[in-house]
């Protein structure tokens, strides 16, 4: 689960949600952000992610939220 502002997005979540304009979207793929480096947190290695999301409506279109190292949201892609 990650909080952008006052909304919370399921991460890993199969079933479609709704977003704060009312339009429904679901998660269709997640991958490691290659172009930022992998650091050391602790004891472990980690990466930036980018969850992929599809609007399920007629408008359609896609985004993609990106996770920092410490699960921390990143960046919104449009």
């Amino acid at each position: 689960m990650i909080s952008i502002g006052k909304t919370t997005i399921l991460l890993s979540c199969l079933t479609p949600q709704i977003s704060p304009n009312g339009r429904p979207y679901k998660q269709i793929g997640v991958r490691i952000n290659e172009d930022m480096p992998t650091v050391w947190v602790g004891k472990d290695k980690r990466n930036h992610w980018i969850y992929t999301f599809r609007y399920l409506d007629e408008v359609g279109g896609y985004f993609e939220i990106e996770i920092d190292e410490y699960n921390k949201f990143f960046k919104l892609w449009n």
